[in-house]
């Protein structure tokens, strides 16, 4: 039985891709993610997928800006074809396991800070899988790069699904090596003082996620293997719940 009739799902770049080998997929875990969706599609759940950078993003855009000390024209482009060359990977993946993924590219509907997701919620609502993913964007006279983390949020806010799942490399939120099962975002700050550091890029996820808070019934970061996916579209207890 479905808890999460419908769900915005963000697969994390540390997740779908190997971090410290340039351009390299985890097909482990990207194939794990697809399996587990394409069982929650059979079951009857409706959903919206956002992935990160991973290997692929992330070093594109950090050599742009050592090389032009800021993201430029030049670098939008080498950021965005080494984000495509990532999205069309899992697109492959997920059409494979017969879900009915359709590919938005962020560079189209984002300008600044100012997303537009028409396009993405007529999809939804016709039973299609969006899938979008974080990119470089136009803004004014530059650009910026918009994470996948806070695309995830906002479209699960706009269409108002039941739940925002972020499928990681870890269980959960760790603190001294143990899942933390809620996190206040509150507490977030306290929590990265500690004794016991937070897992690795978990404390702008937590905030990016906050932004869904009151408009999804569940917010999860969830590690993505072991089926850890599904139970948490399933309702059950697995990883750490983000509340208000």
């Amino acid at each position: 039985m479905l808890f999460c009739k419908s769900s915005v799902i963000k697969l994390g770049g540390s997740f779908i891709t190997v971090k410290d080998s340039l351009c390299t997929v985890n097909w482990g875990s990207l194939i794990s993610a697809a399996e587990q969706l394409s069982q929650y599609v059979k079951e009857g759940g409706r959903l919206v997928i956002v992935h990160g950078g991973g290997s692929f993003g992330h070093p594109a855009v950090k050599d742009v800006i050592k090389e032009k000390g800021r993201m430029d024209i030049s670098g939008v482009g080498y950021v965005q074809e080494a984000m495509l060359s990532l999205a069309t990977k899992v697109f492959k993946v997920l059409r494979a396991y017969e879900i009915d993924a359709v590919l938005h590219t962020t560079h189209t509907i984002c300008s600044c800070e100012t997303c537009s997701y028409e396009s993405v919620i007529r999809d939804f609502k016709k039973g299609l899988v969006p899938i979008v993913y974080g990119d470089a964007v136009p803004c004014n006279d530059t650009f910026v790069v918009v994470s996948g983390d806070r695309l995830a949020a906002e479209i699960a806010s706009e269409l108002g699904v039941d739940c925002l799942i972020y499928a990681v490399d870890v269980p959960g939120i760790l603190i001294n090596d143990k899942v933390v099962e809620r996190v206040k975002v509150s507490d977030i700050i306290d929590l990265v003082g500690g004794s016991g550091d937070i897992t690795g890029g978990m404390r702008g996820k937590v905030i990016e996620a906050s932004r869904a808070i009151g408009k999804v019934k569940r917010i999860v970061i969830v590690g993505g293997k072991e089926n850890g996916i599904i139970k948490a579209l399933r309702g059950e207890k697995v990883g750490t719940e983000i509340v208000g």
